[in-house]
């Protein structure tokens, strides 16, 4: 057993891929919240405040399930591209030292 890092280069490739995957859910989350449209005029009228507060707090949590999307969808791409660098690294190195003649 080595000491030094290992890395799983499927597993990481598919953590990239299942955060690409979560990122369109959130982004699809974050439109279909943004077709709610409830307010101050859906909730009559001894309620328009509280019902304008609904809304705004729905635009809020549009607003973060995107930039949670977004965020996912970045973490995805640097997963899948560190582990296409690292396998490549990888097989520079094997290659290099299959080339060593003793």
């Amino acid at each position: 057993m080595s000491d030094g890092l290992e890395v799983d280069v499927a597993v990481v490739t598919d953590a990239g891929a299942g955060l690409l995957r979560s990122a369109e859910v959130l982004r699809q989350q974050a439109a279909e919240t943004a077709r709610l449209e409830f307010g101050g005029a859906h909730a009559g009228r001894d309620y328009a405040a509280k019902g304008d507060a609904v809304h705004d707090a729905l635009g809020i949590v549009g607003a973060a399930l995107g930039q949670w999307a977004a965020d996912a969808e970045s973490f995805g791409h640097a997963f899948r591209a560190a582990a296409a660098r690292y396998s490549g690294t990888d097989a520079n190195v094997t290659a290099d030292v299959n080339g060593v003649r003793w």
